[in-house]
């Protein structure tokens, strides 16, 4: 028996159409992202290590990248040796996403050497990927030296030091210079030289300035270096010196050998300037314990100077006592500026009972 035409009213023939179109483009949209695999795309697959310190372990890190449509899964990542160490951020990636592997080297960098991280995934095409690590002994940027102790220095002093440093490659820069203390001045130099160490192709030289504020005291502060170079981004000086007062004294010490008192005997207190600037002498006295007789200035120099050494005379006698003793002198120094500023300068000794004194009591 032949069958009848059903009738479906327009509305939902119109509906069950657009039903369709959206299923049909779901299942396309589907094959063309999930249903496609895994693929990893690595950002490089060699990398080398240097040395940018003086002592490891040292550090380099690789990028992958899931351009497929399912996710990517990184199911291991081996070495080959035991002083490599590689570990992924993440073990799974998402279509359109990354992640980092990290390489952590502690062998030695005594000679060149090349090892091998082991990538395994669920890529279908590439489930293995060697990333190799390559070590280089020469230090990217490495510097003559990296602490300057400048000594002692006085108000009107200038200091100057220089260190070389040396780039692997000679698009090393130094864009910018910064000092922690105003007193230490510093900039870089080209310095083009023939005699570069062996590996490295570029000299620059840093010079550091010293100049006193006038405060007495340890002058310490730190040069920091900003450079392009993505592995040493910034290098570090120390700088230290002492700052001292422009005159100079020389402590006298002496021995006395008496029981009795000794009405007169003399030392000799040195002055002299660094800086060979003249300065005058004003009051001088000597500062003693109360069991010490009356101690002064015999005679002293009109100026001092660098050039020549000028002495103070210290004059006194000794008190019926056998040990040591100690006091200051304490001389007031007139500047070429007219100030004036004590100096205070111990003067240590001993008394002893004289030889012949000893032997007869033996």
């Amino acid at each position: 028996m032949p069958m009848s035409a059903v009738w479906i009213p327009e509305s939902i023939f119109r509906a069950f159409l657009l039903a369709s179109c959206v299923y049909v483009a779901i299942l396309v949209s589907g094959c063309d992202n999930g249903g496609r695999p895994p693929a990893a795309k690595y950002s490089v697959i060699e990398r080398e290590i240097s040395p940018t310190t003086e002592a490891g372990p040292y550090y380099c890190e690789f990028t992958v990248s899931n351009e497929g449509g399912q996710t990517l899964r990184i199911e291991s990542v081996t070495t080959s040796c035991s002083c490599l160490v590689a570990q992924a951020r993440n073990s799974e990636i998402r279509s359109g996403g990354s992640t980092i592997i990290n390489i952590t080297y502690t062998g030695s960098m005594e000679e060149p050497a090349k090892q091998v991280a082991l990538v395994k995934t669920n890529d279908p095409i590439t489930p293995l990927q060697p990333l190799a690590v390559y070590t280089n002994p020469l230090r990217v940027v490495r510097v003559q030296a990296n602490k300057f102790q400048l000594g002692e220095i006085s108000e009107g002093q200038r200091k100057r030091a220089t260190a070389a440093i040396w780039a692997r490659h000679d698009r090393f820069e130094v864009p910018e210079v910064m000092s922690s203390n105003p007193a230490i001045k510093a900039r870089v130099l080209d310095s083009p030289s023939s005699t570069l160490p062996e590996g490295y192709a570029k000299e620059l030289m840093l010079e550091v300035v010293l100049e006193p504020l006038g405060l007495r005291g340890p002058i310490q502060g730190e040069v920091v270096l900003s450079t392009n170079e993505s592995l040493v981004p910034e290098l570090r000086f120390s700088v230290w010196a002492q700052e001292v007062d422009d005159i100079e004294a020389v402590p006298p010490q002496f021995t006395i050998d008496s029981f009795e008192p000794v009405e007169s005997f003399a030392s000799s207190l040195s002055l002299r300037s660094r800086t060979g600037k003249l300065f005058g002498i004003g009051e001088c006295r000597l500062s003693a314990k109360d069991r010490f007789g009356d101690w002064g200035i015999a005679q002293k120099p009109a100026q001092v100077t660098a050039a020549s050494s000028h002495q103070i005379r210290l004059t006194g006698h000794t008190p019926e006592v056998v040990g040591p003793f100690a006091l200051n002198a304490i001389v007031t120094v007139i500047t070429p500026e007219d100030e004036s500023k004590q100096i205070t300068v111990p003067v240590v000794g001993y008394i002893r009972p004289p030889r012949s004194a000893s032997t007869g009591a033996n």
